[in-house]
């Protein structure tokens, strides 16, 4: 059953893929489109307050760029789905020996390909730029003993910043 749905799916999505391959304009500008939005807005944001202490606007400005694709990009799976309803297309393809769900997940990888190259592209073009990967470390514990003496507020408040900012939070304070 598995192994029916994974075939089932490479091949709508193989269907799906043919036409956007067959267009290298559409493939080209979805793929510059996040780097034109890096290059118009990027440089306006330097001056923002509150961009941090470091002042590097591509820690915030780049993951919102990728989740903004994410959100476009994956829309796009209904409104492709609801056009072929509407033009009958999609009634055909529910005549052939493929599984229903197959339908389905062969489109939505189909938009996730484009996605998956936009998001290297903008994280290769982002690195050179300034933009820091951040994997989740924690400080070390000799950073983190700097409040344990005292319970007051500015200690409450610089530990909190530090879980906002995933830097660390060693759950002795939460938000009230």
């Amino acid at each position: 059953m598995t192994t029916s749905i994974i075939r089932d799916s490479s091949i709508v999505l193989t269907r799906e893929l043919r036409p956007t391959v067959r267009d290298p304009f559409t493939v080209i500008f979805s793929l510059v489109q996040p780097l034109i939005l890096l290059a118009l807005f990027g440089p306006l944001l330097k001056d923002v307050p509150g961009a941090g202490d470091s002042g590097n606007v591509w820690n915030w400005f780049i993951p919102g760029v990728l989740a903004m694709i994410a959100i476009f990009g994956t829309s796009m799976t209904g409104s492709n789905l609801m056009d072929e309803i509407h033009s009958g297309s999609h009634e055909r393809m529910l005549v052939t020996p493929l599984s229903r769900s197959s339908l389905l997940i062969g489109r939505a990888l189909k938009e996730m390909v484009p996605l998956a190259a936009q998001a290297v592209i903008i994280l290769l073009v982002g690195l050179p730029l300034g933009f820091d990967i951040n994997l989740g470390e924690r400080p070390s514990e000799s950073s983190s003993s700097v409040c344990s003496a005292s319970d007051s507020e500015p200690c409450r408040t610089r530990w909190l910043l530090l879980c906002e900012n995933r830097t660390g939070c060693s759950g002795r304070y939460s938000r009230r």
